[in-house]
């Protein structure tokens, strides 16, 4: 089978090339550049893409079995330019669709996001679920879903959305910026400092799943009949969302392991509030109910990102 990924050089996209690569598919990674397979996916081809030219998403999917789009702007460049955010989340996506329809690509699987729900995430949270974050970042998001969905809706192709919560777990390598997502900043922090620094009490509820998990989901869904399904959007995460401050304890625990030293959690001396953490459950029985599993633990995940912390920042251990 021939998986083509968008956005492979990225955070989710590097890890899916890989374990697809380590499965013996032969796997394409788009690129905007043209450059040589990576070092750490040596086996992939490289293509180059070009997001506004119709005939060159032609030529990328050709012959590809499997799309797995995980291109995209993060939310803080959708906030910066919020029509820049529309084109490539939303209007790139339906771009990528058509071309994949066109050359007959069977299957499509586009990685969303939770946040399409609300902001913040809170109460309990099924696809069921009205999407209200007017957010840049989430609209746009709904917007190449919607084009995945319309494209299967009309038996063009199967297309899939998987509506993601926090993936956790070490990138496939080192040129990727992650270190602004939460997890991977308090390991970071943690393996650099001895210490991590909340910003916050910590008491706010967050949704963590291991990127372990992510890649059998998307495994299991790429060999999942979808043909008949009316409905086929998925949250993946986890059956129970975490305090900030648990997770930080979690990456203290395992960092005193690895390390064998002891890490501190520094917050904020911030006013205490009577009131109790708004809890959050976001639902992720839709996906189990068609027999695909997903497994919670997380200590694996954020292991690999603490050697993976040691091993490029360890003129700091």
């Amino acid at each position: 089978m021939r998986v083509l990924i968008t956005g492979g050089f990225g955070y989710l996209g590097g890890r899916i090339a890989c374990y697809f690569a380590e499965q013996g598919y032969e796997v394409v990674i788009s690129s905007r550049k043209q450059q040589e397979p990576p070092a750490w996916c040596p086996t992939a081809k490289v293509v180059q893409i070009n997001w506004d030219n119709p005939a060159l998403l032609r030529e990328v999917c050709a012959g590809i079995d499997l799309v797995i789009h995980t291109a995209g702007m993060n939310a803080q460049d959708c906030e910066s330019n919020p029509s820049e955010a529309l084109f490539f989340n939303g209007l790139a996506t339906a771009n990528l669709v058509e071309a994949a329809v066109n050359k007959n690509v069977p299957r499509f699987i586009f990685l969303s996001t939770s946040h399409v729900y609300n902001s913040p995430l809170t109460g309990i949270i099924s696809e069921e679920t009205c999407t209200q974050n007017l957010h840049p970042y989430a609209t746009s998001n709904r917007a190449g879903e919607n084009s995945v969905l319309w494209a299967h809706a009309k038996g063009r192709i199967q297309g899939i959305v998987l509506r993601l919560s926090n993936i956790i777990g070490a990138p496939a390598h080192k040129e990727v910026n992650v270190w602004n997502l939460l997890t991977n900043d308090l390991c970071r922090q943690a393996v650099m400092n001895q210490k991590m620094v909340l910003h916050s009490s910590g008491k706010q509820y967050r949704n963590f799943l291991g990127m372990k998990s992510l890649l059998n989901v998307i495994s299991d869904i790429s060999r999942h009949n979808f043909i008949n399904s009316d409905n086929t959007v998925f949250n993946i995460s986890n059956k129970n969302s975490l305090l900030v401050i648990a997770m930080a304890d979690l990456i203290k625990k395992r960092c005193d392991l690895i390390l064998d030293r002891e890490t501190f959690i520094q917050t904020p001396n911030l006013p205490e509030h009577s009131t109790a953490p708004v809890t959050l459950v976001i639902s992720n029985q839709k996906i189990m109910d068609i027999g695909i599993p997903v497994k919670h633990e997380l200590e694996e995940d954020i292991d690999s990102i603490i050697h993976f912390c040691k091993k490029y920042f360890r003129d700091h251990v």
